[in-house]
């Protein structure tokens, strides 16, 4: 059963810096002014990041 469960080491686990503020799609879309869709169209070049289902 030790074999199944794998170790993750802090260097390379994911991490959130919560100096920055997170905002939804919906926000970025707003303060962009652009579409929703176009926001998560463009995601990975945003900077984005999937929480999830969400973005």
């Amino acid at each position: 059963m030790k074999d199944a469960i794998q170790r993750v080491e802090p260097e390379s686990a994911a991490t959130v810096d919560t100096r920055e503020e997170i905002l939804t799609a919906k926000e970025v879309a707003q303060d962009i002014e652009a579409s929703r869709s176009w926001v998560y169209a463009h995601a990975d070049e945003l900077g984005g990041y999937r929480v999830g289902r969400r973005l």
